[in-house]
């Protein structure tokens, strides 16, 4: 009992500070209380039929009226059908079979296809009654939103579709969890693991050299970048891993009140090893801002915003529980990185309306 209140007791101050979870959060209405507690050791397991109960009844609820209760036409239905045809047999064994009895024997051992060019798609929209192009890109759109395809309309991703998202997040993975001795790339690993840096050498060598990657290695790195896990460098020949920067050591520097500090409030803290680092991808991908690439960390960085050098902390560093946005003084050569005490009123409202978008 003492267990169970300490947690309940927790749920709700975490309720208290951020209002927005109470619409999220799913109570346990049989027990009175926000969480749903397991205990095996019960012959009757009452508490798991008790789980299993409201996940059916959460589930029913997203399917009647939740974002999965919107009435969809029969031929979008069609069209997720035969594009998991299409994905499994491989574009030409499927064109094949769709025009002739049986597909040529050449064919018969073509490898599922991870993605296909748009054409490809819309000519599969157009078999199954999709002929305008903005109702197909709608109705991507929402299977990208569903999780079955990655699509993304923007400028240098609309010409592709990727039928099979774990094979983007297989190749991410490749990435992370890079081995610390690799054959001919020794030095290559070592940056990557040490310092996040990541060259195309080491993918298309190592990392990405099967056949499945290799092919299409150009649009594997605008999609990890077009989801934050990379940052290109301006010559486009190496990337940084956000998430595989070393963290930055040296002294702590205490929030002072020139800053502008972005909360996480307790238990929430816990996401900000995970915030940070997509920060700094999004931070790159701004136009307005200029990151200084020699010193950016896991858990730091320097930004210039304009003509403003500022740094972004988590901090506390041991238990970090927000993220400060502080002042930097702006020497030219950037050789030194001093915290700019003198701005006792803080960030100028226009600079400090570009963070708080930013973050």
């Amino acid at each position: 009992a003492l267990v169970l209140n300490a947690v309940e007791a927790s749920i709700q101050n975490l309720l208290e500070r951020n209002a927005a979870l109470n619409g999220q959060l799913v109570v346990n209405t049989v027990d009175d209380l926000c969480f749903f507690p397991l205990d095996n050791r019960r012959r009757g397991k009452q508490s798991v039929e008790i789980l299993r109960a409201q996940l059916a009844q959460t589930a029913h609820e997203i399917c009647t009226t939740g974002f999965l209760s919107k009435p969809l036409p029969i031929y979008w239905l069609r069209f997720q059908t035969e594009l998991l045809r299409l994905a499994r047999a491989g574009p030409d064994r499927f064109w094949a079979h769709e025009n002739t009895v049986s597909p040529p024997t050449s064919l018969m051992e073509q490898q599922p296809a991870q993605l296909l060019p748009y054409s490809q798609v819309a000519r599969l929209g157009r078999a199954t009654g999709i002929v305008d192009d903005a109702e197909l890109r709608s109705l991507l759109l929402f299977l990208h939103d569903t999780g079955s395809v990655i699509f993304f309309d923007e400028q240098e991703l609309k010409d592709h579709v990727v039928l099979d998202p774990h094979w983007l997040a297989e190749a991410a993975a490749n990435i992370l969890n890079c081995p610390r001795v690799v054959q001919g790339n020794v030095a290559a690993a070592k940056r990557l693991l040490e310092q996040g840096e990541l060259h195309e050498e080491l993918l298309s060598q190592h990392l990405w050299k099967g056949t499945r990657f290799a092919e299409h290695l150009p649009l594997l790195l605008r999609l990890l970048v077009r989801f934050d896990l990379l940052v290109a460098s301006a010559d486009q020949k190496s990337w940084v891993v956000p998430a595989m920067l070393p963290l930055k050591s040296g002294s702590y520097s205490p929030v002072h009140g020139g800053s502008l500090t972005f909360d996480f409030h307790g238990t929430l803290a816990r996401l900000l090893p995970t915030v940070f680092p997509r920060l700094i991808a999004s931070a790159a991908k701004s136009d307005a801002v200029r990151l200084t690439y020699s010193r950016v960390y896991r858990d730091s960085a320097t930004v210039f915003l304009g003509d403003r050098r500022l740094s972004f902390d988590l901090v506390p560093p041991a238990r970090p529980q927000m993220i400060a946005v502080r002042p930097l003084t702006s020497e030219a050569d950037g050789s030194d990185e001093s915290l700019d005490h003198g701005t006792a009123d803080g960030l100028p409202l226009e600079l400090a309306k570009q963070v708080v978008n930013l973050v």
